[in-house]
């Protein structure tokens, strides 16, 4: 059983209808062919940053799949830019660092997509408006747990490997399309009583916003209470409450997470690997590490390359 952790509190039925919708008008669209399931490229895999300097945008080392409803959105990667209009799809592969700007289109009505981000067992499934002149935010969040958002992760993680080609696109699209109707099976289910008073319904908004800025050197406490809208301390003082451990401590646990699956994959240089977790400095960066595991991110990458016998275990769930 999943559970679903969060809706828009006061509830917004508009808002939730609309998120389901999307998925819906998009899993029928793949099934007749008609909705384009676009790619950024086949470049996918490269760990940004590895020229030697940081880049804007954010990044995630699971796939990232966007339903264009309507108007458009435009996604700047470090291969170029693609344009994503209404009624299409993409899925962004793992590693691929991008920007978005949105806006309305004449014909193809105000700006509206559907995310879906699956990881370590979590759905996140949000409908996004245009908070500002071109900035995407989050309207209305989803979040589960649990088997079902496991196998919406594997879906779309099976679909990003999927090589180009005639028979192979329509596999990517039947997986996109599992994934597709797996979130849309969470969506249809009750929430369990007393759901939404279990925690704030800002605080799935906050593991969002920390998974996107994960790589961002100014992510700090203070940044995201100005995101809240409430002082650093409050913000600290819920979110231990809820999570068990303090914010602080808890983006610095992402952040080692985070390197360890970069060592552990030959990911990239020490620096862009520092860069990609939200370091400014190298330096700084081996000092954490040593701090976090005990031993630097060199001596962690050596022993993860070494025979099975002698390679540490993955810390993924231990750190």
């Amino acid at each position: 059983m999943f559970k679903i952790r969060d809706v828009v509190m006061p509830p917004d039925p508009g808002l939730a209808d609309a998120l389901t919708q999307a998925l819906t008008r998009a899993l029928a669209g793949l099934n007749r062919g008609d909705w384009p399931l676009r790619s950024p490229g086949p470049a996918a895999g490269r760990l940004p940053g590895t020229d030697d300097r940081p880049r804007p945008g954010h990044f995630h080392l699971v796939p990232e799949l966007f339903v264009q409803v309507s108007g458009w959105t435009v996604f700047g990667f470090d291969t170029g830019t693609l344009r994503l209009s209404a009624g299409e799809l993409l899925l962004v592969p793992p590693q691929w660092r991008h920007d978005e700007r949105v806006g309305d289109e004449a014909g193809a009505g105000v700006f509206g997509n559907a995310v879906v981000y699956a990881e370590g067992g979590r759905l996140d499934s949000h409908w996004a408006r245009q908070v500002s002149p071109g900035k995407p935010g989050i309207a209305h969040l989803v979040s589960a747990s649990g088997p079902a958002a496991l196998q919406v992760e594997h879906w779309l993680q099976e679909a990003a490997r999927v090589p180009p080609g005639p028979w192979q696109e329509t596999q990517r699209r039947a997986l996109i399309a599992a994934a597709l109707a797996g979130v849309l099976a969470v969506l249809d289910q009750p929430a369990a009583p007393g759901a939404a008073l279990d925690e704030p319904p800002w605080l799935p908004r906050v593991r969002v916003w920390l998974q996107n800025r994960l790589g961002d050197p100014t992510l700090s406490v203070r940044s995201l209470a100005q995101q809240v809208g409430c002082t650093p301390d409050h913000l600290s003082s819920v979110f231990r409450q809820h999570m068990g451990e303090p914010l602080a401590a808890h983006i610095t646990r992402l952040r080692m997470q985070r390197a360890v699956r970069l060592l552990e994959q030959g990911e990239g240089a020490g620096k862009a690997i520092a860069w990609a977790c939200g370091y400014a400095s190298h330096s700084y960066f081996c000092r954490a590490f040593r701090h976090h595991h005990g031993c630097s991110p060199g001596e962690w990458a050596a022993r993860a390359a070494a025979p099975a016998s002698a390679a540490p275990s993955s810390a993924l769930g231990e750190v």
